[in-house]
């Protein structure tokens, strides 16, 4: 299947320090709605960790992806990823001017976690797009090590 979008991969670094919230939570529940003539899909994170932004363990954000199902009704976005209800992840989150939260660059600044505790495994699905430039980084192999990069480059930009 050809990617019908077109994206740069920033670099994990970059991410972290463009983020204005950065946390490791569950997804909680999860609502599609429709924009503006688009389907958009708000997730409620229930926070465990914030490493970076406003707030503290036990906070729930409300993150907005695009795309979704609203009845029988799908839209998928190329580029954005789904954070599924139950799932543990761990975001990069921009703020927008209207004050919702979204993953940074898209499916960029979203990462799975398997496990439990600072050794649970990263993994950042990367969806059917055409990456130009570099290739999309590795993800950090533990929530450990994802923290740690998450706090040097906030510290360095400051």
């Amino acid at each position: 299947m050809a990617a019908a979008m077109s994206t740069r991969a920033a670099p994990l670094a970059e991410l972290a320090r463009r983020a204005d919230l950065a946390l490791v939570g569950h997804a909680v529940q999860s609502e599609s709605f429709w924009r503006e003539g688009r389907i958009f899909t708000r997730v409620t994170v229930l926070a465990d960790e914030v490493w970076k932004g406003p707030g503290a363990a036990g906070r729930t954000v409300e993150v907005l992806t695009p795309g979704g199902r609203v009845g029988h009704l799908g839209q998928r976005v190329d580029g954005s990823t789904a954070v599924v209800v139950g799932e543990r992840v761990a975001l990069l989150l921009a703020r927008t001017p209207d004050g919702a939260y979204v993953p940074l660059g898209l499916w960029q600044g979203v990462f799975r976690l398997a496990g439990e505790g600072a050794e649970a495994l990263v993994a950042r699905p990367v969806p059917p797009v055409r990456v130009v430039g570099n290739p999309p980084e590795a993800p950090p192999p533990s929530l450990a090590a994802l923290r740690r990069l998450v706090l040097e480059a906030d510290r360095a930009a400051r």
